[in-house]
């Protein structure tokens, strides 16, 4: 297990973006998975249970590539135990994948086995094991002089060793030994060999492989109800995934715990256990699984729906992190799905730099790999690298989360998504291993039309930060945001944030009330907007200028040139919800204009409208260039 950090950042994160459903070509062969994702819902007195985590960040400790899969598909991980210990969820083949049992006969000896996963959460003790029947290689059989009995001798490959009383399927000895293949019982084991009730064995010695082999079950077919999940409806076949959690709350558990994942070769794949007059005591333990052999799967995904209400927060967890999405506005039926896309840290030197001087992280990831993050080139001079989570990473492992979010209204499509307004904030734990000493410049960075990974990201809604105290357990930090592709980053030419301090890139407007208090304005009246506006590394935006849209073609404004803001309103209807199919109305005609005092300051003189209703609501949008959006005030026109 590796240790948590004792710093980490808050970043509040605004932004107007369309919620893009995903319709690009992704370029990589394969793509990193979420992983399964285990739920733990508690009902009575466990009603206050409520826990989310992914097998990406279950960890061993050990961690390696992929074995036997492509190029595409080294990701070094310690995770992932329940498709295989391969991140992209390709078939590492048997001998690496079973985690318990693995024997010394093992032919590819070259291949270590992946360990077993544990992580403990909340009160949970979670464990996940990738598990085979009874295998063995077998280099011999010969009969009794009775003819009764057939003796074969054997070697384990993988799991629990064979016992007297199973079954064992028998193949691979040759047509002129072929008696000696079969359904049979143990009648007898002793080192090196075992007894079977086969009465037309006969005498055969491989001289050179493949050996035959024997996989023992309970039956004449099927597997070792040692291998099977809680009700024996999902059993290894021969081998497969499980995760075993443990009640270490003390105090029983009632609800329900569910694992849940969605993969190519095996559909949506749900396995749930209810506790409700009978709890799930202290010290307890339940086991769940997939699939019958769920490395052949193609890999896990699992996006957590957030269903939206204006003005209020909904939360996806990943472990002890999550992500909080609170729109201003939106339509009846609207989801968001979240889906953490965890990704090689990287780059962890900045780009042209060579030198002691130019490390900012004080490890790197054990290999290389081809999804190793890259922010791309769209923000030079600036170089960002993604900031580590904890949970995801391991010992020398460093690995971001780029956050894929989509917007659905239940079947169909979130047809609103162009008109929706919202806040975002992602806590998570800095990965210390990698960024003991915090991070500076930090950035939410995001990529449209693209799923995740992502590698042209060209927004940054990034809006504020603060480095809390070392007594933040977990420590918190933000990312967030929708359209496609999103991701928390820092620019490590930036010194890092001291703890307590505070870095944002807007304030205002000054001298108004917060929402959800209403200003007061007169319509045909003048109000001055103030505000301040900085980059994240601290340093003032001195050349802002104003763009006269409002809906602009991402960072472009026809005729504007780069830094720009935008200014316009939402009504809000019945002064009390802002409709998600409102357009916005641009505030930068007639008299209107801003104004630059230096350092970062600016005021923004509002002309209202002589013909606004009295009694009216309206909320003041100001969008920048880079994708943020500000609204912090709202009015209401009065006499």
């Amino acid at each position: 297990m590796k240790a948590k950090s004792s710093r980490g950042i808050l970043m509040k994160l605004i932004c107007c973006t369309a919620l893009v459903v995903f319709t690009s070509v992704f370029a990589f062969s394969q793509t990193p998975k979420s992983g399964a994702l285990l739920s733990i819902d508690g009902t009575g007195a466990s009603s206050g249970v409520h826990v989310r985590i992914y097998d990406s960040q279950i960890h061993s400790g050990h961690v390696q590539a992929a074995p036997t899969c492509g190029a595409g598909d080294q990701i070094p991980t310690d995770a992932y135990v329940l498709q295989g210990g391969s991140a992209t969820g390709c078939d590492t083949g048997d001998a690496f994948e079973v985690t318990d049992g693995g024997g010394s006969g093992d032919h590819n000896t070259s291949l270590t086995h992946q360990d077993p996963g544990q992580k403990d959460l909340f009160g949970f003790r979670i464990a996940t094991h990738y598990l085979s029947v009874p295998v063995v290689s077998i280099t011999s059989a010969q009969p009794t002089d009775d003819g009764t009995t057939t003796t074969y001798s054997y070697t384990r490959l993988r799991g629990d060793d064979i016992a007297a009383g199973e079954n064992i399927a028998i193949g691979g000895f040759p047509t002129i030994a072929g008696t000696d293949n079969g359904n049979f019982s143990i009648i007898s084991v002793t080192p090196g060999s075992f007894v079977t009730d086969n009465s037309s064995g006969v005498p055969y010695t491989f001289s050179t492989g493949p050996d035959a082999t024997g996989t023992a079950s309970t039956g004449a077919s099927g597997p070792s109800v040692a291998v099977c999940n809680h009700d024996g409806s999902i059993c290894a076949s021969p081998d497969t995934g499980f995760l075993t959690v443990t009640n270490n709350t003390e105090s029983p558990f009632t609800g329900t715990i569910s694992l849940t994942g969605t993969s190519t070769g095996c559909g949506a794949a749900p396995d749930s256990v209810t506790y409700a007059e009978e709890s799930l005591a202290n010290g307890s333990s339940v086991t769940l699984a997939l699939s019958t052999d769920s490395s052949n799967c193609g890999g896990f995904n699992q996006p957590q729906p957030l269903p939206l209400t204006a003005n209020a927060t909904s939360t996806a967890f990943f472990g002890k992190d999550d992500y909080q999405f609170t729109p201003l506005n939106s339509g009846s039926g609207d989801t968001l799905t979240i889906l953490p896309v965890p990704v090689p840290a990287g780059p962890l030197t900045p780009t042209g730099c060579t030198g002691a001087g130019c490390v900012f992280g004080s490890e790197s990831p054990i290999a290389t790999s081809p999804l190793r993050f890259s922010a791309g080139t769209n923000f030079a001079p600036t170089k960002y690298a993604c900031v580590p989570y904890a949970d995801f990473s391991a010992q020398g492992n460093p690995v971001c989360v780029e956050l894929k979010v989509e917007c659905t209204n239940g079947p169909g499509s979130c047809t609103d998504a162009n008109n929706i307004l919202y806040k975002v904030q992602n806590d998570y734990n800095i990965d210390a291993n990698s960024l003991p000493n915090g991070v500076g410049g930090p950035a939410f960075i995001g990529q449209h039309g693209v799923p995740c990974p992502a590698t042209a990201f060209d927004i940054n809604i990034f809006t504020s930060y603060t480095a809390p105290s070392v007594s933040f357990d977990p420590l918190k930090g933000s990312g967030g945001g929708t359209g496609s592709c999103w991701v928390v980053a820092f620019d490590p030419s930036v010194a890092a944030v001291t703890t307590g301090n505070t870095v944002s890139t807007f304030a205002g407007f000054t001298g108004l009330l917060a929402a959800p208090a209403f200003n007061l304005v007169h319509p045909g009246a003048a109000e001055t907007l103030n505000f301040t506006y900085k980059m994240s590394s601290g340093s003032p935006v001195t050349n802002l200028h104003l763009c006269p849209t409002v809906v602009n073609n991402g960072s472009t404004c026809v005729g504007v040139q780069r830094p720009w803001v935008a200014f316009g309103t939402l009504a809000i209807t019945g002064c009390t919800t802002v409709a998600a199919t409102d357009k916005e109305v641009s505030l930068a005609a007639g008299g209107s204009n801003l104004q630059n005092f230096g350092a970062g300051s600016y005021r923004f003189n509002w002309k209202t409208s002589k013909t606004a209703t009295l009694g009216n609501c309206v909320v003041v949008v100001a969008a920048f260039d880079t994708g943020e959006v500000e609204f912090p005030d709202y009015f209401k026109y009065v006499k």
